[in-house]
């Protein structure tokens, strides 16, 4: 009896010279979707403009918002989200770029409680139609990175349970943070 040989796992280390710059933007080019757990919302929507993200015919991202479950339940008239929207820098993207990726059909973004969210790095499942993947990573305040990707089947199913169980307990980002990214933009909104 022969068996099917396991797919490899690669570890990737920004400190040993093994993470390629745009690593992870090469292994979305002709994926089908992108499946993302992220940290707080504020640096999660720039990433989605990122090639090919921006592109692809699905992502899906449960990001943070960083608020007490309170506050996170009435987010028209959280004190703290606008705070935190009073706060939050403009993008290296620039605010036009961060409303025309947001604004797109393709890309849905649910958000939980800061209690309930990655406090950072990333947690996402690739899918491609030959060979989709489980990624898990992290990155340090200096820039290094780790990144695991894992393309086992046992590996893609835990991310893709792991992501669905998210993605039940997220709510819809609120029409709140869209207007204000629309606003900064300068675009009109509904």
């Amino acid at each position: 009896m022969t068996s099917k040989p396991s797919l490899p796992v690669l570890r990737h280390s920004a400190r040993r010279g093994g993470l390629p710059r745009g690593y992870l933007a090469g292994r979305l080019v002709g994926a089908l979707g992108y499946h993302r757990l992220a940290g707080d919302f504020r640096a999660a929507l720039p990433e989605l403009t990122v090639e090919p993200i921006a592109s692809l015919a699905r992502v899906e991202l449960v990001c943070s918002s960083g608020l007490p479950p309170s506050e996170h339940a009435d987010v028209e008239r959280s004190s703290e989200l606008r705070a935190r929207l009073a706060a939050w820098t403009t993008p290296a993207v620039g605010w036009r770029r961060l409303h025309e990726v947001v604004a797109r059909p393709t890309i849905e973004i649910r958000w939980v409680p800061g209690s309930e969210g990655l406090l950072g790095g990333i947690a996402a499942l690739i899918r491609r139609a030959a060979d989709p993947s489980a990624v898990l990573g992290v990155t340090s305040a200096s820039g290094e990175a780790l990144l695991w990707e894992d393309p086992s089947p046992q590996a893609v199913a835990w991310m893709a349970d792991e992501f669905a169980a998210a993605w039940r307990r997220a709510t819809a980002l609120p029409p709140r943070v869209y207007r204000e990214v629309a606003s900064r933009a300068g675009a009109a909104t509904p």
